[in-house]
């Protein structure tokens, strides 16, 4: 049986009308005009509730043949008795009319209350030069909160005004009158406040929540002045040691030195590296790169790090020939003498850019905070570099080539690859591999190594197979370091040129000797010496000694320079700086979905720094307020890290102004890069692709550019 809604608001509106005067006269100023909508809805339906209810009983029991359908005066004498008691039969179907109504009861107490909001609430909004509403996606963010930014002017206003209305606007017990809209400066980082507005002739009221968050901007949309306030900061930060910025600015000042000799020194250890390749990365690189935006903050307070969505220019790219691929990325608005210079101009150092010839400092006098506890880390000649890296260079340098080879486009990272660590729902396997394929390339790309040119040493000269010589060519010095085969001077002077002054294997004429070419070379590069004829030119003749010998810097051509951006000191080059919170707001993105999996897994990593409760070295205080010092002193776990950067809570001390990559839409993307949550995942954590997605036509690409990174190392 269909029953009419006006049946079903008779039934029910008497109580909907109690709760609704209780909550509404609190909410409206003009508590009269509440009374009066309320009152008019009582008397609308008082009268039609027994009526309807009558009427649908009575068309109940006709249905069910339990009325007669002829006066009583004019029935046959001979008309059997009925069976019923009439009085039960009303007062059952009453109820259960009534019952089968209640379920629409929440239903019609939320229109009547919508229905009056809709007429006496104000809507307010807020907003600032941006246009776009920062912060839309964030979990805690959607249920009518908005996000102001700390020393910015935010313009509350009320939407829709009336034309000659004034409006009495309460933020935290301030008043501001009487214009639709009024310009305030928040200065609290994370305050939360609520703010009210009242139209003063006919009562109409409103409120809206609001809470400081700083917001981060893809770096070609902030504006000219925020843009040059951002480099403006962070050139302080390199050209002012912290002793005397912390006297200038305040405690939270760090000099961008001193961030890089704490990356080189956590990254730079022989035994591992204590800040990637591992479960850590993640979290460690999001306390690092707060701090410093904290530094810049102590500079000028407006400034929020902003990022570099490098997969635009990735996908701007793409499009072009295959050989123009790497010279269309290098085009990028974010390398031209606005921003951060060029890959390389004229020579390997930057000489162009907001930041031309950045100076290497020396590491023997370094600028550490003393609560580090950290030995300083150099290379042979005292620059602020790797142990493995003896560029001579005492400014930042790049090279738009890594071992004689560009980087092929197709390992650019890009959105195939930003979408599919999308796809990884356990927080395990996320963690672990964002540094890889969607990042790890880019280090490459701009960093480079120049002065071991093995494209034209092993093609050229050898008949090598180019491919087969391309992914030699990603074995990273730092791995054979690390595990023992290869061993770097500790000093040298200024003056000793750096073909004398490189790393060698001390072991290699033994292992000629002893005929272990084959096998030091499987142990140093598992993944490339094992395949078929690795060492086999195109000529069919082993030159498996030459490629020992290469990788061991045994010919004079051979000494290998790596660019600043592609080493354990590359936040040096402060191109560095926005490029990591790019995958930082990943990871916001991927929180804010929700894990299937939040659990770090089993703490089997043998590196300190990896595991969910190693003790890092930042302390609760660098990311607490000033009057916040409770635990002040405790350093804090990957665990506590974890917890202060989950973006789906609003504790989170900074957020994205959005989620969204129309650039990827433009390739057959989804512009949010989510996949189907509805899909199969695998037993790997992967989602289940269609072999016609997008994401499974650049997977090939994508794996590929997962091994090469991952010989590479990651910085």
């Amino acid at each position: 049986m269909v029953v009419p809604l006006v049946v079903a608001v008779a039934l029910t509106v008497s109580a909907v009308v109690v709760r609704a005067r209780s909550s509404m006269t609190v909410l409206l100023a003009n508590r009269e005009e509440a009374e009066e909508i309320l009152g008019g809805l009582q008397d609308e339906v008082d009268g039609a509730v027994e009526e309807a209810v009558d009427q649908i009983t009575e068309n109940v029991l006709e249905g069910l043949g339990l009325l007669p359908t002829v006066p009583p005066s004019v029935a046959p004498a001979s008309a059997a008795p009925t069976r019923f008691d009439e009085n039960s039969i009303v007062r059952t179907v009453k109820r259960a009319v009534e019952a089968a109504l209640e379920t629409s009861e929440a239903k019609i107490e939320a229109q009547i209350v919508d229905a009056i909001e809709s007429r006496l609430t104000l809507e307010l909004d807020v907003a600032n030069e941006y246009e776009k509403t920062p912060a839309a996606r964030y979990r805690w963010a959607r249920d009518e909160t908005r996000v102001v930014e700390p020393h910015r002017k935010s313009t509350l206003l009320v939407k829709n005004p009336k034309k000659k209305a004034a409006y009495h606007f309460n933020v935290s017990g301030r008043m501001y009158c009487c214009g639709p809209n009024v310009t305030l400066t928040f200065t609290e980082p994370d305050a939360q406040t609520t703010i009210s507005a009242i139209e003063e002739d006919e009562g109409h009221a409103g409120t809206l929540d609001v809470i400081v968050k700083y917001v981060r901007r893809e770096i070609r949309t902030l504006s000219p002045s925020d843009r040059d306030a951002f480099f403006d900061a962070v050139g302080v930060t390199y050209h002012t040691p912290t002793r005397i910025g912390a006297k200038l600015y305040g405690p939270r000042y760090r000099s961008a030195r001193e961030f890089a000799e704490f990356h080189n020194a956590m990254s730079g250890q022989r035994d591992c590296d204590h800040l990637h390749g591992g479960m850590g990365f993640l979290t460690q690189h999001a306390a690092f790169t707060r701090a410093y935006e904290q530094a810049l903050q102590a500079v000028n307070p407006v400034v929020a790090m902003p990022f570099w969505d490098y997969s635009i220019d990735q996908q701007a790219a793409s499009t072009s020939t295959a050989g123009a691929v790497l010279e269309n990325f290098y085009a990028s608005p974010v390398f031209g003498d606005d921003f951060y210079g060029p890959v390389k101009g004229d020579s390997v150092v930057v000489s162009r850019g907001r930041f031309a010839y950045a100076r290497i400092p020396s590491a023997l006098v370094p600028d550490f905070a003393s609560s580090w506890n950290l030995t300083a880390v150099s290379n042979a000649y005292g620059l602020l570099r790797s142990p493995w890296n003896q560029n001579s260079i005492p400014f930042v340098s790049r090279h738009n080539t890594s071992f004689g080879f560009a980087l092929s486009g197709c390992l650019l990272p890009g959105c195939a690859q930003m979408y599919q660590q999308m796809t990884m729902p356990y927080w395990k396997q996320f963690a672990p591999t964002v540094e890889d394929s969607p990042h790890g390339s880019l280090h490459i790309a701009v960093g480079g190594t120049w002065n071991a040119d093995y494209e034209d040493f092993l093609v050229s000269r050898h008949n090598y197979s180019y491919s087969k010589a391309q992914d030699f060519a990603t074995i990273a010095i730092v791995r054979i370091w690390r595990l023992g085969y290869v061993d770097c001077p500790s000093a040298c002077a200024s003056d000793v040129p750096e073909t004398e002054c490189k790393c060698t294997c001390p072991h290699l004429e033994m292992w000629l000797k002893q005929n272990k070419t084959a096998q030091v070379l499987s142990r140093m590069m598992p993944n490339l010496a094992t395949a078929p004829k690795f060492g086999i030119n195109e000529d069919g003749v082993d030159i498996s000694t030459t490629l020992l010998r290469l990788v061991c810097n045994d010919y004079d051509a051979v000494h290998p320079a790596i660019g600043d951006f592609f080493e354990s000191s590359s936040p040096m080059d402060a191109l560095f700086w926005p490029t990591h919170p790019t995958l930082d707001r990943l990871w916001h993105w991927r929180a804010t979905q929700g894990w299937a999996d939040e659990t770090w897994g089993d703490d089997v990593s043998t590196c300190w720094g990896h595991r969910e409760h190693d003790v890092t070295l930042w302390r609760a205080s660098q990311f607490q307020d000033d009057d916040d010092d409770d635990d002040g002193d405790r350093l804090l776990t990957n665990a506590d890290l974890y917890q202060l950067f989950d973006a789906s809570t609003h504790n989170v001390p900074y957020v994205y102004d959005d989620f969204e990559w129309p650039h990827c839409a433009e390739a057959g993307y989804p512009h949010d890069l989510l996949f189907d949550p509805d899909a199969a995942v695998s037993s790997s954590g992967n989602a289940v692709l269609d072999d016609d997605s997008p994401l499974a036509a650049a997977s090939d690409a994508a794996d590929s550019n997962t091994r090469n990174i991952q010989n590479a190392g990651n910085q």
